[in-house]
């Protein structure tokens, strides 16, 4: 019985440095990936750069009306400049960013006004 406490020991050791080394990588990514502020159709940016962990992401969604089930379906991210306001596009402009919407210090769903 000894040697299996040993193995479940031994695994939980290893779980938790993976879990540990997991958590610094993504604080390494969040710290690290930066949105600019740039033009776009909705006018200027300042061009500041933003470290993702402090900026809220903001999950547009808008509404399939389909036969016998609407729903609502993710649209583009967005982001807000910290420094002048302007609403920063992601999914073209900073595309990079999307897969790590979860690192953003926070997530915002925001539906499309005509529902």
């Amino acid at each position: 019985m000894t040697k299996l406490k040993d193995l479940q020991n031994a695994l939980k050791v290893a779980e938790d440095r993976r879990n540990e080394a997991q958590k610094n990588l993504n604080d390494h990514i969040a710290r690290t990936t930066f949105v600019i502020c740039n033009n776009n159709v909705r006018g200027k940016g300042c061009g500041k750069k933003t470290a993702i962990r402090n900026l809220t992401f903001i999950q547009t969604l808008h509404y399939e009306d389909e036969p016998y089930c609407g729903q609502w379906k993710d649209g583009e991210g967005n982001t807000i400049c910290p420094k002048c306001g302007h609403r920063i596009r992601l999914l073209w402009e900073n595309e990079h960013v999307v897969p790590y919407k979860y690192l953003f210090k926070d997530i915002q769903e925001e539906k499309d006004k005509k529902w």
